[in-house]
């Protein structure tokens, strides 16, 4: 401990006299020789000096030493012999020194082919285990070699191979079981605005994966990261510079057991632009939001003008449905020489893709369950349910720009220009019985289209200023999600003797004729500066050591406008209904004042449905890297975090108005002590074997919508969503233990331990008293502990002669994970008082039931298993994986009062794809590829004391398989 003390004194001594002692730079590129592409993680370092820095992602490198003649060796690349070479180091003065790394003897005499499949490069998964190895933080890494290897086209499909990940609803990403308030998700390191007003995190499935490098989870927090975030911070980093010309096609066509070349598939006619993601104004609001409808008994025939305005497709219909098509482009180059100068290197990536995709789910079931008031009767009774079909049919396209230039003295400047576009149209025919409440058959068509959109502009430079290594980023992004004319007819039905069916629009059931248009805009501005150099501790040969300091700032400004707009449709004196619901918005059915009946409009805006808010988070952070010697390394520092929040809006009654008012005041200081032991020879290239320990304080900050007074009725989901101005951050105390182990061969062993404790989580829970009315709450304290490991063995190698790649690997990765909330301390509202959740459980538990203080955290999984394996021949240009994910029950509705909770249950996911390369130099790539191989369903279940298990709702999508074709210019 005084050592510690000693060296960080001494430290800081060195900082402050370091500015005197000019060096001299050694800079350049590592590459290999057969191919002239950069090798990454290359040591570089004066041979007799324990300095030395590595070679990053394209084999770049800058060193930087007193005046005086070193030996400078490359070394650590098991698919190339080492190399040294004499460099004169004068004070001031820059060497530019390149070098080509060649391939053994042995991998000499084999054919390019061959040798290029050995290679280690940027996105291979041997250069992921590296960085996963380097990294001062506990991390994963997916590369695009691994990405590629799997049948999936988008990141949300595919991070669920990364060891502690899963998925929900196909798009939203869980890190260690937490969910999206506790998982951050970052592009390019930067932070980007999401797209559903209900989540804190990113959509994931807008991203394909044509467009992504790599894919890196951080589980424990450093002061360069972001603080607002418990289970990880996911970045997805884009493709950068091409070092050599690429230019990639692919196309591809899918089947869906349920859902193609089916006649019957329901949908609904739209817009002409549908097929690239955009509506044409089809759907567009018809009526000015602060126009006021007249009533009938007014006799005004604005009414009639003003429901005349509306589209009349209210129905689904039934079409036909194609085959699912994908499409992907990549172009990129680079040039040495730009504008004749040889020390310019330009490069440029572009990358296009589109994806026509169609889902049917032929027997979906939602159901309401309750408890029964007698407490002696333990069977939940089913209160309402509703069957029937549901078809969707979503576009996605996206394109990436990227450019950089690459300056010789090692300045490079990056501009990447990225835009994601998505459309979901959705159409349902359900029949939906009530029982115990407003008995009653009801009729249900719903329509909806769902468009969202992201634009990001990425500028991004780094540069060398003396001894100090400088990158800065800005990043604006702009993104959009709207519902333009959801639209919902609830008809109530009467079936009579003769097999014929009368309806009515009786409101008492359920019945009603409805239109929504919800909207939401996010503009984000973030801006990053990190400085970062190296300090000599130990002046001499055998006992140097170089500690790194690390300081940055990081700005965020986001703003947030969410606007819903409701109609509803009645029918002025009746003589009968129809069961079509287009007829009742035909030009002869619309109300006039001749006639005094048939359908019109009544709706106005209501403010309470609305609001616009303002985040700004600034953060400062400094960080040091400390290796007491070869072995032990402290990286530790702390962030200091600012964030307001600014509200604008009011509640339904008009009683209270924010007008951008600050309702969020937070400075948190957020320490970060991470530890790294190397318990293998540091030197050696074959084992590398860690063992880590982190503890740091993070943060999880209420959404927009949630720090609100704002009661927003949500029609898709039929619940109203009540904001709660009093809520407090949540603040999170972590401790992780890791220990890996990373072999030949992309070989990777490990194993960890965390433990989280939560200061005031918040959860969002259901009205007692009006289950339907759902609001966010501060529950009290959580815990969660838990484990995982991660195999990926080398099971065999088909006796293959070097330079040939054959094998076969096992992966296996598996998170425990067991979680609690004190239910003592979860305070709900009872009518005018205020209860905790446990004496609600209390008054309303079984005859014999006893009831704990705890229950699980809502959306924790207590299990989660990936596992794979990959099989490679290189000669006969062979590529399989076959995967397979699991993740356990969890708590997914927290059940109050007389309500059940509901729990989602596992889905079995296994998923198989062959690639076969063909052609002269293997530029053809065939693929055929399977998802959901077991034909699971997805299901929730109610679950309650001694009860029969119930269904909440039921999907089942069907098996999907396809096929692709790929041709890379080589």
């Amino acid at each position: 401990m005084k050592n510690l003390l000693f060296l960080g004194i001494t430290f800081c001594l060195l900082t402050l006299t370091s500015f005197a002692q000019e060096k001299g730079t050694i800079q350049g590129n590592v590459t290999d020789a057969s191919t002239g592409e950069g090798v990454p993680f290359v040591k570089v370092s004066p041979v007799g000096y324990s300095i030395g820095v590595n070679t990053g992602f394209d084999g770049e490198y800058v060193l930087r030493l007193n005046p005086g003649t070193y030996t400078i060796s490359f070394t650590g690349s098991a698919d190339h012999d080492e190399h040294s070479e004499e460099v004169v180091v004068e004070a001031g003065k820059v060497v530019d020194l390149n070098v080509a790394l060649v391939q053994p003897e042995e991998l000499k005499e084999l054919n390019e082919v061959q040798i290029i499949a050995t290679r280690l490069n940027a996105n291979s998964i041997e250069a992921g285990n590296a960085k996963k190895e380097q990294e001062k933080a506990t991390v994963e890494v997916m590369t695009a070699e691994a990405i590629k290897q799997t049948p999936v086209n988008n990141v949300a499909q595919a991070v669920q191979q990364i060891p502690g990940i899963s998925v929900v609803g196909g798009k939203d990403v869980f890190v260690r079981g937490l969910g999206d308030r506790y998982t951050k998700t970052v592009l390019n390191s930067m932070s980007i605005p999401g797209l559903d007003p209900d989540k804190n995190s990113v959509q994931m499935d807008i991203f394909p994966t044509t467009v992504v490098s790599n894919i890196t989870v951080y589980k424990t927090f450093t002061p360069d990261l972001q603080g607002d975030f418990a289970g990880g911070v996911v970045n997805i980093e884009t493709k950068d510079l091409q070092e050599k010309k690429t230019f990639q096609v692919k196309a591809g066509l899918g089947y869906n057991t349920q859902a193609s070349l089916r006649n019957d598939f329901l949908l609904y006619q739209g817009g002409k632009l549908d097929f690239l993601g955009f509506d044409d104004g089809t759907r567009k609001m018809p009526v000015s939001p602060f126009v006021k409808f007249p009533d009938p008994t007014q006799n005004d025939p604005k009414l009639t003008a003003l429901t005349s305005q509306f589209s009349g497709t209210m129905a689904a219909s039934q079409m036909f449905s194609g085959l699912n098509q994908n499409y992907g482009l990549v172009l990129g180059n680079k040039r040495d020489s730009v504008f004749g100068k040889e020390k310019l290197t330009y490069g440029y990536n572009l990358v296009a893709n589109y994806r026509n995709n169609y889902d049917f789910v032929e027997e979906v079931v939602f159901n309401e369950y309750r408890k029964d008031q007698d407490l002696s009767i333990n069977e939940i009774y089913r209160d309402r349910t509703s069957t029937g079909s549901m078809g969707e049919h979503e576009v996605t396209w996206s394109a990436l720009f990227g450019q950089s230039l690459r300056v010789q003295n090692g300045a490079t400047y990056t501009l990447t220009a990225f835009h994601t576009q998505s459309a979901l149209s959705q159409a349902a025919h359900l029949m939906q019985e009530n029982f115990e409440s407003n008995p009653g058959l009801l009729e249900k068509n719903g329509l909806q289209y769902t468009q969202r959109s992201v634009s990001n502009l990425n500028f991004a430079a780094k540069q060398r200023v003396n001894d100090w290594k400088l990158n800065w980023k800005i990043t604006p992004t702009y993104s959009s999600i709207s519902d333009p004319d959801v639209r919902s007819t609830a008809l109530e039905v009467f079936d009579e003797e003769d097999g014929s069916r009368i309806y009515a629009l009786n409101q008492a059931v359920g019945a009603e004729i409805k239109r929504t248009f919800r909207s939401l805009t996010e503009y984000n501005l973030s801006a990053r500066f990190d400085a970062e150099r190296d300090i000599t501790f130990r002046k001499g040969k055998e006992d140097s050591i170089v500690s790194t300091l690390k300081f940055g700032a990081m700005n965020t400004y986001k703003n947030r406008t969410f606007d819903v707009y409701d109609y509803i449709f009645l029918v002025e004196n009746a003589n009968g209904y129809s069961g079509n619901p287009d007829d009742y918005f035909k030009p002869e059915n619309i109300w006039s004042v001749e006639t005094d009946k048939g359908t019109y409009a009544k709706g106005e805006r209501e403010l309470a449905n609305s609001f616009q808010a303002a985040q700004n988070v600034g953060a400062l952070y400094a960080m040091q890297v400390l290796p007491i010697n070869n072995r032990l390394e402290f990286v530790y520092g702390a962030r200091v975090e600012k964030a307001d929040n600014f509200y604008t809006g009011q509640n339904s009654s008009n009683t209270i108005t924010y007008n951008n008012e600050r309702v969020l005041n937070e400075l948190n200081v957020l320490p970060s002590l991470n530890v790294k032991y190397r318990l293998s020879n540091p030197d050696s290239t074959k084992v590398k074997m860690n063992l880590r320990a982190a503890v740091s304080k993070t943060v999880a900050r209420p959404s927009f919508k949630e720090k609100s007074i704002s009661q927003i009725y949500d029609p898709i989901q039929g619940r109203r969503y009540n904001g709660n101005i009093d809520l407090v951050q949540t603040d999170i105390y972590n401790a992780d233990v890791r220990w890996e182990a990373y072999l030949e061969h992309s070989q990777v062993f490990s194993a960890s331990a965390f433990y989280k404790k939560f200061i005031n989580p918040i959860e969002v829970v259901s009205f007692d008293v009006a289950p339907s009315e759902i609001k966010p709450i501060n529950a009290g304290e959580a815990d969660i502990f838990g484990f995982e490991f991660e195999v990926r063995q080398r099971i065999t190698d088909f006796n293959a002669k070097p330079g040939e790649n054959k094998s076969l690997f096992f992966g296996l990765n598996a998170t425990y994970v067991n979680s609690r909330i004190d239910m003592s301390k979860v305070l709900i509202d009872k009518g005018d008082e205020t209860v905790t959740e446990q004496q609600i459980r209390q008054e309303n538990a079984r005859t014999g039931e006893v009831i704990g203080q705890y229950r699980t955290m809502a959306g924790q999984s207590p299990y989660i298993i990936n596992s794979y394996l990959n099989f490679m021949n290189s000669e006969a240009g062979l590529e399989m994986n076959l995967s397979y994910n699991v993740q356990g029950k969890r708590l997914s509705v927290v059940g109050i009062g007389r309500l059940p909770n509901v729990y989602e249950q596992p889905f079995h996911s296994l998923n198989l794809k062959v690639s076969k390369y063909f052609g002269e130099d293997d530029q053809w790539k065939a693929s055929i590829s399977g998802r959901n191989l077991l034909n699971q369903k997805r299901q929730r279940i109610y679950e309650s004391y001694k009860s029969d298990s119930q269904i909440y709702d039921s999907f089942y999508r069907g098996m999907s398989f396809s096929a692709s074709i790929t041709y890379n210019l080589k």
